[in-house]
C-alpha cells in the first residue's frame, strides 16, 4: 500500500523511553566519519534531492534506498576518504512539471550515522544534518546529478549586544541594535511559541539552534522553510520566525485552505520535537506534524499495525473532507498504557500555518519592543529613522523648495512632531 507509513529508522521517544523500531544491533555505526570541514574549499559529495523535505542542521533523516543507483551513491559516500567519509548533500526537490524540476542553491550537508542492508536488498540509513551548504548546481534541469560540488555556508557567530549599548552609552540608541539581537529575538520566539502552542515542551538551546528547531517543527510549507534555511544569520531567521508566529494559530489544508487543526493541540511523539521525518516501505520520506485533535478529516480503511512508525500504535489513512487531499494518518494505541491514546501525523507538505508576504522585507525594528526617550511610541512615518540633524536639513530643503516664509516649518516635519508628541 503506497499510503502505508513504514518503518521508523530514527530514534523516537514514547512515554519518556527511547525506542527504535528496528533492533539497534541491526544498525551498524559508521566509524571514522566525524572529520571537520572548513569554509572556502569546494567539496564534491553524493546528492540526494527529496520532495517535501527541507533538512536543517541537527535534524535526523531516515532513508530507504532500493534503486541500485541510489545505493551506489551511498556506497560511494561510505567508502570516501576522510574528511568526506559518510557525507551526503540533501536538497528539497521542487517539481515544476513532469520533466522539469528545481534544486535550490542552498541545501544541507548530512552525515551517515548508521546503515543496514536488509534481506530484500534495501539499504537503510540514518543521517544527521550537519551544516548548511551552497550547492553549485544549475537552478533548473531535466536530470538530477548524482554528485554535487558544494561549499560550506556557516552561520555568522551569535554575539550578544554590548552592555554599553544597552545602557545607552554608545552613539546609537539601544533600539537600533534590537533587530539584530539574536538573544532577544530567541526569547521573543519562545514566548510566542508558548502562547500559540502551550503543550510544546520548552526548547533549550542557543539562538542558532532554536532558529533551526523552529524551521524543523513549525507547520510551514516547503518554500517558506527553504527561505528560512537560506537566511543570512540566526537573527535574520529568528526575526522572520517571530513574524510567522504572530500569525499562527490554525492549521489549514494547503489544497483548500480549510481548517483541520490548531497549534494548541500539538503533541510531541519524538525526542526531536513535534515534527519529524519518517520513511515508508517504498522509500518515500514523509515529514509529518503531530496533532492530538483535528477536524474536517475523513478516515479510510481499518487500523493497521504493519509497518507502523510508532510501536504500539495502529495507523489509518486520513484525507481532507473538503478536497480529499491525503493529509496524513491517525494513530491509535493498541497497547495498554500508551499515552496519548490517539494522535494524528499530518504531512507538512499538505498543511500550512503561516506564510510570508514576499513583497514586504523584514521590518528593521519591532514597534512593540522599543520606545522613544520621552516614552512615546515611535512614529510609523517614513521620516522616523532620520536623525535630528537630518530632519533639520530636510526642513531647510523643503522650506527652500516650497518658498515658505522664514520661521515657518514644513508640513511633514510638523506632522512628525505631532505624532511624537
Amino acid at each position: 500500500m503506497s499510503a502505508a507509513p513504514g518503518n521508523r529508522l530514527a530514534w523516537s521517544d514514547l512515554n519518556g523511553q527511547a525506542a527504535l523500531d528496528a533492533a539497534p544491533d541491526n544498525l551498524e555505526d559508521l566509524e571514522g566519519s566525524h572529520a571537520v570541514l572548513v569554509p572556502g574549499p569546494t567539496y564534491r559529495v553524493p546528492l540526494f534531492p527529496l520532495e517535501g523535505v527541507v533538512l536543517c542542521p541537527g535534524d535526523t533523516l531516515p532513508l530507504k534506498l532500493q534503486h541500485p543507483a541510489d545505493q551506489a551513491m551511498a556506497q560511494r559516500a561510505v567508502q570516501a576518504a576522510p574528511p568526506l567519509k559518510g557525507l551526503i548533500a540533501v536538497a528539497c526537490l521542487q517539481q515544476l512539471s513532469r520533466w522539469r524540476h528545481v534544486i535550490p542553491r542552498v541545501g544541507c550537508l548530512a552525515q551517515i550515522k548508521q546503515l543496514r542492508l536488509q534481506d530484500d536488498g534495501t539499504l537503510c540509513m540514518v543521517c544527521k544534518g550537519r551544516e548548511r551548504a551552497l550547492l553549485l548546481v544549475q537552478s533548473a534541469s531535466q536530470q538530477v546529478e548524482e554528485q554535487v560540488s558544494l561549499q560550506l555556508l556557516p552561520d555568522p557567530p551569535v554575539l550578544a549586544v554590548p552592555r554599553p549599548v544597552m545602557a545607552a552609552a554608545s552613539y546609537w540608541a539601544p533600539w537600533a541594535y534590537r533587530p539584530f539581537d539574536a538573544y532577544r529575538l530567541a526569547g521573543q520566539a519562545r514566548q510566542l511559541l508558548a502562547a500559540v502552542a502551550p503543550h510544546v515542551p520548552a526548547f533549550r538551546g542557543d539562538p542558532l539552534a532554536l532558529s533551526y528547531w523552529l524551521v524543523s517543527n513549525l507547520p510551514l510549507d516547503d518554500s517558506t522553510r527553504q527561505q528560512l534555511l537560506e537566511a543570512h544569520s540566526a537573527a535574520d531567521r529568528l526575526q522572520r520566525e517571530v513574524q510567522l508566529l504572530r500569525g499562527m494559530g490554525a492549521v489549514r489544508c494547503r489544497g483548500c485552505h480549510s481548517q483541520v487543526g490548531s497549534l494548541r493541540d500539538v503533541v510531541q511523539m519524538s525526542e526531536e520535537g513535534v515534527s519529524g521525518c519518517y520513511v515508508n516501505p517504498h522509500g518515500v520520506v514523509h515529514d509529518i506534524f503531530m496533532l492530538g485533535k483535528v477536524q474536517g478529516l475523513v478516515l479510510e480503511g481499518s487500523p493497521q499495525t504493519d509497518s507502523s512508525w510508532f510501536p504500539g500504535y495502529a495507523w489509518t489513512v486520513a484525507y481532507c473532507r473538503r478536497c480529499w487531499r491525503h493529509l496524513g494518518w491517525r494513530f491509535t494505541a493498541v497497547t495498554a498504557g500508551l499515552q496519548p491514546r490517539c494522535f494524528y501525523g499530518l504531512r507538512r507538505c499538505t498543511i500550512q500555518g503561516a506564510t510570508f508576504a514576499p513583497q514586504a522585507p523584514p521590518s528593521a525594528y519591532d514597534s512593540e519592543e522599543w520606545e522613544t526617550q520621552d516614552g512615546s511610541p515611535p512614529s510609523t512615518d517614513g521620516l522616523s529613522g532620520l536623525t535630528t540633524d537630518e530632519l533639520a536639513l530636510l526642513a531647510e530643503e523643503l522650506e527652500d523648495e516650497s518658498g515658505a516664509e522664514s520661521g515657518g516649518e514644513p508640513e511633514a516635519l510638523q506632522l512628525l512632531e505631532g505624532e511624537e508628541g
